[in-house]
C-alpha cells in the first residue's frame, strides 16, 4: 500500500528502540528511573530517526500544562452562540483537568501557531472550523502538533463531530410525518461543510420519502439577519411552502421574525424547524422546534481527546448523536392530516416474542411491519395512546431489550401534565403501566386508547396473498376487557385478551375512554395484552442468559459497536430445543434459518462456541429425511428455514420445513470440524459423525449429476426460492450485460464451501483413523479446485467468475461472491493478490464494505437487496479471508470501514445491509437500505468476525495451541475475558506490542504471530 513521507514520530522511536512511548518521552525529558542500557537505546534511536520531540512528548512527562489554544471560527468569533457553549464545554472540562485554555483569533495561521507551541506559550490546540482546503491542518499535524478539530477530516488527527447528516434527516422527517409536503431548506454557505451535510440529509431525506417531491435550497450567511432576508423573499414565492428547515437556530430566529411581522402564525401557516438548540431557541415568542447538538458535551469531549493525546494516547475520533427537541413552531400541515409513517425507532424482544414501535412508542396501522410478533403472526396493528386526542412526542425516552421507559411534560395553559410510561415485553404478553401527576391547573383531560388486533401471517406483511381467511370473533368485556379469536384455515385457534385498569367511561372495541380528572392531584393506567396459541405451536423459552465476554476496548468506536453487537446477539436468542441461538433477523426473519445460523456460529466461535454447538444439535435434528419436491427436502439436506405461520402450515409458502438452499450443507461439515477443533471435545465428533455423513453423501450425490462437476441448484418446483444460495434474491444471479442468469447455476462461493468441507471432513476421518477415508476426500478437493480455476478464472480482467450456468458460461462481472472464495481457501495462491486487488478496488469497495455487485455492471443498483448494496456479514467473511492469508493491511481498512459505518447508524447497529453509495466528501454518511433487518443477526455478528480477524486469534483445543498478533495501533488494547477453554475460562490482553494470556493452561502453547503490515 501507498506510503507518505512523514515526520518521525514518537511511536517510531519507541518501536525502532523496542520500548514503550512513555519510555521514550522520559529519557528526552531527562525525567524518572530509567536504566543506563536502555536510556542509550533510545537516545540512539532518536538522534538515528533525527527526532524532535513535541508537545505531546513534553507533557506526557512533565504533566505540568502551558495552555491549550482554542481558535475562533473565522469571521464569527465569540458573537457565534454555539461556538460559545462549545467554548464553555471545553474550558470547563479543561480546567478540571487543570489545563487553561486561551482563545486565538481564527485568523491565524498554522505556523503561528507552531511558533507559539516552540516558544512553549500552548501545548495543543482546538481548531473550531475546517475548510475543504485547511492548509493549516496540514502544517499543523506535520509539525506533530495535538489538535482535536471541530469536524471531520480523512488525516488521522483527533476530532468531534455531530452528525449532521443523519440531524438534517430527523429534522426533515419530522415535517414530514406532521404532513408537510412542500419544505423548503434555508441553508448556510454552499461551501461550507456543515451546511453541505445538512442540505445533503434534507435532500435524501424528502425524495427517499417520495420521489416525486422537490428539493428547494435557499442559500445564505449563518446569521441572523441573513435568516432574516431569506424568509421575507420564501414569503413572496408563488408556492409558499409550508414548512422550513433552517441550517442554524440563529438563522431560524431571524426567519421567525419576517414570518410574525407580516402577521403570519407559527406553526399555523408555517412551521419552522431550526438546528443547534441555543439557548435563544427556547425563549422565543414561539418557542423554536430544533435539532440539539449539545454544544457543550461537544466541548467536554474534544478537551477529553486533547488531554488523552497530551498524555501519549493514538488521536480518536468521535461522532456524536443529535437529538430532536419538539417546541410550538412545527404543527401539522395545513388541511393535511399527519402521516402516520414513523420509523421503526424501538425493538423489543423476550424470548420467542418481539415487537417493533415507532419512537412515539406506538403501533400504526398503516404501517405494516410496527407491530407484535409472534410463531410468524402478527397479533397488533395498531396500538397508539392520546391525551386529548393527540399522539404526544416523549421528553425522554429509555429503551432496554424487552421494554421502554418514556416521559411526557404536557402543557395545559394553566399548569403542567407530568406523565410515565412503562412497557415491559414478556413471552405471551405485554404491560403497558402509565401514571401522570398534574402541576397546577384544574382542566380535565381525555386518555384515550387505540388498538385493533390483526392475526396475519408474516408472509402477508410481505406482500404473500392468502387465497381464503379463517374466521374471526371479538367479544367486549364489561370492566373494559376484549378478547379476540382467529381460527385459522390451518385449524388453530389464535387469541388477544386485552385487559384495562381502571374500567373506562367509554368503552367500544378498539377504543377506551378515560377522564384525567382536573381536581385530582395524580392517577395511573395499566393495560395488560396477551397472545395465545395451542401448545404445539409454543416457541420454546429460554430463561437462562449465557455467561458470555467481558471486553474492553480502547478505540471508543470499536468499544461502542461491539457493545451494541454483544446486546443485539443476546436479544436474538431464542430456543428451538436444543438451547439458545440467535434467530436471522426482526421482524421479517424472527425465527430459525439454517445459513444465518451457522455464519454467525463461525463469528462467534472463538468467543462463545457455545451457539455453535447448539447450532449442530439443532440442525442435526431438522436434517432431511426424504425426498420432497415442494420444500426442497432430500436425505442429508441442512434445513434453510422453518416456519409455523398460517400460509406455511397450509401450503400457501413451502416454508413450514424448508430446504430449498444449496449451500447450507457443506456448511454444516466445516462447522462441525470448526467447532470440533476448537473446544476440543471429541464427543461432538461421534455425535454428528452420522449428520456430517448424510449432509456429505448428499453434496457428493450433487456433484456427480452435475455435467461440470459443480454443486448447483435448479429452479423451484414450489413457491420457494429461485436462487439457493446465500444472495437468494430472484434477479441477484446476472450476466454482464444486465440479463438475469437462470438456474441451474453453480455460485463462486457455494463451490469454496463444499471444497471447504471436503478438507474439513477429511480432517475429521484423519482423527478417526480413517485415512483412507481422508485421502479420497483430499483427492476430490484438488480436483474441485482445478475444476473451479478452469471454469471460473477470468484472465481478461484478472478475478473470478459470480456463477457458471449449465453450459458452462461464466457469468463475467464483479461480485462479492468470490470474496468469500478468499475465507474457504479454494483460491490457489497465485491468484489471491490479483482477487484482494480487485476486491479493494473502486468498483467493489464503497468505502464502507464490499459491495455485492461492481459498481460499473449494467445490473448495478447501489439500493438493490443483492446486485450493489454492502451487507457487513459479507464483508466479514472477505475480511476473515484476507486476515488468513496474510493481507492484513486490506483486513484492517475493510475492518475500519464497516465499525465506523456501524458507528454512523442508530444505536451504532449495524443493519442487515446498506446502500452501495461510494463514501466521498459530499457523502460521508452510509445510505440505509429502507426495509433492512435490525437487528439481524449476522450483521451483529461481524464486529465480532472482525475483531478476532484483525486480532489474528484462534484457538485449537485439539492441538492445545492459540494464534494470536498485536492489537493493531488504530485498536489500541483489547482484553476479552471469561473466554471459554477446556473446562475453564480465560483472559486475553492485547496491545500493539504483545500479546497476553494470563493463568493459561501449562499444556496450552501460544504462537504470536507478526503484526507484519496490519497497521
Amino acid at each position: 500500500m501507498e506510503q507518505r513521507d512523514k515526520r518521525t514520530r514518537i511511536q517510531d522511536v519507541a518501536k525502532e528502540a523496542g520500548v514503550s512511548v512513555a519510555t521514550v518521552s522520559y529519557v528526552l525529558n531527562e525525567k524518572g528511573n530509567i536504566r543506563e542500557d536502555t536510556r542509550q537505546r533510545v537516545l540512539k534511536a532518536a538522534e538515528k530517526l533525527n527526532y524532535r520531540r513535541n508537545a505531546a512528548g513534553r507533557a506526557l512527562v512533565t504533566k505540568q500544562a502551558q495552555a491549550i489554544g482554542l481558535i475562533a471560527p473565522k469571521g464569527r468569533g465569540v458573537t457565534d452562540p454555539f461556538f460559545s457553549l462549545v467554548a464553555a464545554g471545553i474550558t470547563e472540562e479543561a480546567r478540571r483537568m487543570d489545563y487553561p485554555t486561551i482563545l486565538m483569533p481564527g485568523e491565524v495561521t498554522g505556523e503561528e501557531v507552531v511558533n507559539e507551541i516552540q516558544n512553549h506559550l500552548i501545548d495543543g490546540v482546538f481548531l473550531m472550523e475546517i475548510e475543504e482546503d485547511d492548509r493549516r491542518i496540514h502544517e499543523l499535524k506535520s509539525e506533530e502538533v495535538p489538535v482535536v478539530l471541530f469536524g471531520q477530516t480523512r488525516l488521522p488527527v483527533g476530532w468531534v463531530d455531530i452528525d449532521n447528516y443523519r440531524g438534517a434527516w430527523m429534522a426533515t422527517s419530522h415535517l414530514l410525518e406532521l404532513g408537510h409536503r412542500k419544505i423548503v431548506h434555508v441553508s448556510g454557505p454552499k461551501n461550507d461543510r456543515v451546511s453541505r451535510l445538512r442540505r445533503q440529509g434534507y435532500v435524501d431525506c424528502l425524495l427517499s420519502w417520495d420521489s416525486s417531491l422537490v428539493p428547494v435550497v435557499e442559500e445564505g450567511a449563518m446569521t441572523r439577519e441573513s435568516g432574516y432576508q431569506l424568509g421575507k423573499r420564501i414569503l413572496q414565492l408563488d408556492s409558499r411552502p409550508s414548512a422550513v428547515f433552517v441550517a442554524s437556530d440563529v438563522m431560524a430566529i431571524g426567519l421567525m421574525q419576517a414570518v410574525l411581522e407580516q402577521g403570519l402564525k407559527i406553526p399555523r401557516d408555517l412551521s419552522v424547524i431550526g438546528f443547534d438548540d441555543i439557548p435563544l431557541a427556547s425563549e422565543q415568542v414561539v418557542p423554536l422546534t430544533t435539532i440539539s447538538q449539545n454544544a457543550t458535551d461537544v466541548g467536554r469531549q474534544m478537551a477529553r481527546q486533547m488531554v488523552a493525546q497530551l498524555e501519549g494516547k493514538v488521536p480518536e475520533q468521535h461522532i456524536l448523536m443529535p437529538e430532536l427537541v419538539v417546541r410550538q413552531s412545527t404543527g401539522a400541515a395545513p388541511e393535511s392530516k399527519p402521516a402516520a409513517y414513523a420509523a421503526e425507532r424501538i425493538t423489543l424482544k423476550q424470548g420467542p416474542a418481539f415487537c417493533l414501535w415507532s419512537e412515539k412508542g406506538t403501533i400504526d396501522l398503516e404501517r405494516g411491519n410496527q407491530g407484535v410478533f409472534y410463531a410468524d403472526t402478527h397479533w397488533l396493528n395498531t396500538y397508539q395512546i392520546k391525551i386529548d386526542g393527540v399522539v404526544h412526542q416523549p421528553v425522554w425516552t429509555d429503551v432496554q431489550q424487552n421494554g421502554f421507559s418514556m416521559r411526557y411534560v404536557l402543557e395545559l395553559g394553566d399548569g403542567t401534565l407530568d406523565v410515565r410510561r412503562k412497557l415491559v415485553l414478556y413471552h405471551r404478553s405485554l404491560v403497558d403501566e402509565w401514571s401522570w401527576t398534574r402541576w397546577g391547573g384544574n382542566r380535565d383531560c381525555d386518555f384515550e386508547l387505540h388498538v385493533s388486533p390483526d392475526f396475519r401471517d408474516v408472509f402477508e406483511l410481505r406482500g404473500f396473498q392468502s387465497p381464503s381467511k379463517g374466521t374471526r370473533r371479538s367479544e367486549l368485556g364489561e370492566s373494559g376487557g376484549e378478547s379476540h379469536l382467529y381460527i385459522g384455515k390451518d385449524g388453530v385457534t389464535r387469541e388477544l385478551n386485552i385487559v384495562v385498569t381502571p374500567s373506562p367511561v367509554d368503552n367500544e372495541l378498539g377504543f377506551k375512554r378515560w377522564k384525567m380528572d382536573g381536581t385530582a392531584p395524580s392517577g395511573t393506567f395499566r393495560f395488560e395484552i396477551s397472545w395465545m396459541v395451542p401448545g404445539g405451536l409454543v416457541m420454546h423459552d429460554e430463561h437462562r442468559m449465557d455467561d458470555v465476554p467481558v471486553f474492553d476496548i480502547e478505540n471508543a468506536i470499536w468499544q461502542r459497536v461491539l457493545k451494541r453487537s454483544s446486546e443485539d446477539i443476546e436479544m436474538l436468542r431464542q430456543d428451538f430445543g436444543f438451547g439458545a441461538l440467535p434467530v436471522a433477523g426482526l421482524p421479517w426473519f424472527g425465527t430459525l434459518f439454517g445459513r444465518d445460523a451457522i455464519i454467525t456460529a463461525f463469528q462467534f466461535l472463538v468467543t462463545q462456541p457455545l451457539y455453535a454447538e447448539r447450532t449442530l444439535a439443532t440442525l442435526a435434528h431438522m436434517q432431511g429425511r426424504v425426498r420432497s419436491a415442494a420444500t426442497g427436502e432430500a436425505p442429508g439436506k441442512i434445513l434453510h428455514e422453518t416456519r409455523v405461520g398460517e400460509l406455511s402450515n397450509t401450503g400457501v409458502v413451502p416454508f413450514r420445513k424448508y430446504y430449498g438452499s444449496v449451500d447450507v450443507t457443506p456448511l454444516y461439515i466445516t462447522l462441525l470440524e470448526a467447532t470440533w477443533r476448537r473446544t476440543g471435545k471429541d464427543d461432538l465428533l461421534h455425535q454428528y459423525l452420522e449428520n456430517a455423513e448424510a449432509a456429505l453423501a448428499w453434496i457428493q450425490n450433487e456433484l456427480g449429476r452435475s455435467s461440470l462437476g459443480f454443486l448447483t441448484f435448479e429452479a423451484s418446483e414450489s413457491e420457494g426460492l429461485v436462487v439457493q444460495s446465500w444472495k437468494d434474491s430472484s434477479t441477484s444471479m446476472v450476466h454482464s450485460d444486465g440479463t438475469t442468469a437462470r438456474p441451474p447455476l453453480a455460485v463462486a462461493e457455494v463451490q469454496g464451501y463444499v471444497y471447504q468441507a471436503f478438507k474439513a471432513m477429511s480432517r475429521i476421518y484423519h482423527a478417526l483413523n480413517r485415512c483412507d477415508d481422508a485421502a479420497v476426500l483430499d483427492e476430490q478437493a484438488v480436483q474441485l479446485q482445478d475444476r473451479f480455476q478452469k471454469s471460473f478464472w477470468m484472465e481478461s480482467i484478472h478475478y473470478y467468475a459470480m456463477a457458471v450456468d449449465r453450459d458452462g458460461t461464466p457469468l463475467q462481472v464483479l461480485s462479492s461472491d468470490v470474496g468469500q472464495c478468499l475465507w474457504t481457501d479454494i483460491i490457489p495462491q497465485s491468484h489471491r493478490k490479483a482477487v484482494v486487488h480487485r476486491l479493494m478496488g473502486e468498483e467493489l469497495f464503497s468505502g464502507w464494505g464490499i459491495r455485492t455487485l461492481g459498481s460499473s455492471e449494467n445490473a448495478y443498483n447501489p439500493y438493490s437487496y443483492h446486485c450493489g448494496s454492502v451487507w457487513p456479514h459479507d464483508t466479514s467473511l472477505v475480511v476473515a479471508g484476507m486476515s488468513g492469508t496474510h493481507f492484513l493491511d486490506e483486513a484492517l481498512v475493510l475492518s475500519e470501514s464497516m465499525i465506523e459505518a456501524a458507528n454512523l447508524f442508530p444505536d451504532a447497529r449495524l443493519p442487515e445491509l446498506f446502500a452501495g453509495h461510494p463514501r466521498t466528501d459530499e457523502q460521508p454518511f452510509p445510505l440505509p437500505y429502507p426495509l433492512a433487518c435490525a437487528p439481524q443477526a449476522w450483521a451483529a455478528g461481524t464486529p465480532w468476525l472482525l475483531l478476532v480477524s484483525v486480532l489474528g486469534l484462534s484457538i485449537d483445543a485439539v492441538n492445545k495451541t492459540i494464534t494470536a498478533r498485536p492489537s493493531p495501533m488504530k485498536i489500541g488494547s483489547v482484553t476479552i475475558e471469561d473466554v471459554p477453554l477446556d473446562s475453564q475460562t480465560v483472559k486475553f490482553v492485547f496491545t500493539p506490542e504483545k500479546v497476553q494470556i494470563p493463568s493459561l493452561p501449562k499444556e496450552w502453547i501460544v504462537k504470536v504471530a507478526s503484526k507484519e503490515t496490519c497497521e
